[in-house]
C-alpha cells in the first residue's frame, strides 16, 4: 500500500498476463502501458523491478485504491491498471499522480539499463575510433565522466549530473504519458529524447578528446621509459624529496641540492620551455641518469610519484621514515 499526493493504493504485481481479481471483484481499466522494442524476459522483469521501486519508499496507508501492475512477458509489455469505477475527475486526478510516480521509475531504467547502450552506439558510429579494445576504452571514460560528475559542457547541460539527466528524461516521459497513455520506451528514447541523445554526443566526443591525450601521454611515457632503459647511469643516487603539495626537490647521495651541472643540453632546452612540474622533475633525472632513486614522500600513490616508478621501473625505492625524512618534516612543523 502506498500514499500518492494524499491518496493511497494497493499496489499489486500481475505476472504472465494472469489478472488477479480483487476481493471486491472490481473491474480494472488500463491508466497507462509500456512496450519495450525487446521482448527479452530479463529486461521486462528489470522494468518491473524500476517501477516496483518508484513506489517502494513511499508513505503506507489504510484505506487505499487498489492499483495492479500487469506484466506481459510474452508481448514486452507492463501495464498499470486502476479500478474502471470512479467519478472521472477523480480518476483522471488519481491516473495522473500514478504517472508522475512511474515516470521516476522510467527515468531510472533509461539511465541504468539503455544510456550504455546508447553511449556504445555513438562511439561505434561517431567516435572515427574501429577497435573494438578502443571503443570499449572511450566508453570507460564516457561513463567515468557521467558517474564522477567531471564533465560539464555548460551550466544547462542535463549530462552534468545523474540528477539533472533524470530530471530532463522524467519531464518528457511526463508529458508524453499525459498526452497519449501507452508508450514504446525504446522508440521514446530514439525519437523524442533528441537534447538528452545530443547531450551524449557532446560527452562521447569529449571522452574523446581525453582518449587521445591520454594514449599521447602513454606513448610519450613508454619513449621515455625505453631511453631510460638504454641510457647509462652517470651518478650513484638521487633523493627526491616530496616536501609539500606539489614541491619537490632533487639532492644527491649526500642530501645536498643537485649540482645543476648534471643537466645536461638535453635537459635544459626542455626546462626553458613552459613545462608543467611533474615534466621538469622527470627531464631533470633523465639528464642526472641516477642509478638509483630514493623518493622521500608521506603521498606514495601521488601521480608523479607513479609516473617516476613507471619510467625508473627497478630504480625506484620509497622511504616514508629514514632519519633524513624525520629530519626534513620536523624542519617543516617547527
Amino acid at each position: 500500500m502506498v500514499t500518492i499526493d494524499g491518496t493511497s493504493f494497493i499496489v499489486y504485481m500481475v505476472f504472465k498476463h494472469h489478472i488477479l481479481i480483487t476481493k471486491e471483484r472490481s473491474v480494472r481499466m488500463e491508466w497507462f502501458a509500456v512496450s519495450l522494442a525487446s521482448a527479452k524476459e530479463e529486461m521486462v522483469w528489470k522494468l518491473s523491478r524500476y517501477l516496483s521501486d518508484a513506489f517502494a519508499e513511499l508513505q503506507l496507508a489504510p484505506g487505499a485504491v487498489e492499483l495492479q501492475w500487469d506484466i506481459d512477458i510474452k508481448n514486452g509489455i507492463v501495464r498499470c491498471l486502476g479500478p474502471s469505477r470512479l467519478p472521472r475527475s477523480r480518476a483522471g486526478k488519481l491516473q495522473q499522480a500514478v504517472i508522475r510516480q512511474a515516470v521516476q521509475g522510467l527515468s531510472e531504467y533509461v539511465i541504468a539499463e539503455l544510456e550504455p547502450g546508447l553511449l556504445s552506439k555513438i562511439v561505434r558510429q561517431e567516435s572515427g575510433y574501429e577497435s573494438a579494445e578502443e571503443c570499449r576504452k572511450i566508453e570507460a571514460f564516457c561513463i567515468n565522466l557521467l558517474d564522477e560528475n567531471e564533465y560539464a559542457p555548460d551550466d544547462n547541460s542535463p549530462c552534468t549530473n545523474r540528477k539533472k539527466r533524470m530530471q530532463g528524461i522524467s519531464a518528457e516521459l511526463l508529458l508524453y504519458l499525459t498526452e497519449r497513455p501507452t508508450i514504446n520506451l525504446h522508440g521514446f528514447v530514439a525519437f523524442r529524447l533528441a537534447d538528452y541523445r545530443e547531450s551524449l554526443r557532446e560527452v562521447v566526443k569529449y571522452a574523446v578528446d581525453e582518449y587521445i591525450l591520454e594514449k599521447q601521454y602513454q606513448d610519450f611515457i613508454a619513449l621515455l621509459k625505453y631511453f631510460v632503459g638504454v641510457q647509462e647511469a652517470k651518478i650513484p643516487i638521487v633523493h627526491v624529496i616530496h616536501s609539500d603539495k606539489e614541491q619537490f626537490s632533487l639532492c644527491d647521495g649526500y642530501f645536498q641540492t643537485l649540482d645543476n651541472r648534471v643537466v645536461d643540453d638535453w635537459s635544459t632546452e626542455f626546462l626553458e620551455s613552459e613545462m608543467n612540474l611533474e615534466d621538469r622533475v622527470v627531464s631533470s633525472l633523465i639528464a642526472a641518469a641516477p642509478q638509483k632513486i630514493v623518493i622521500h614522500s608521506r603521498e606514495p600513490n601521488k601521480q608523479m610519484i607513479r609516473t617516476i616508478d613507471t619510467i625508473f621501473s627497478g630504480r625506484v625505492t620509497m622511504c616514508r621514515d629514514c632519519p633524513a625524512c624525520r629530519s626534513h618534516y620536523q624542519k617543516r612543523e617547527i
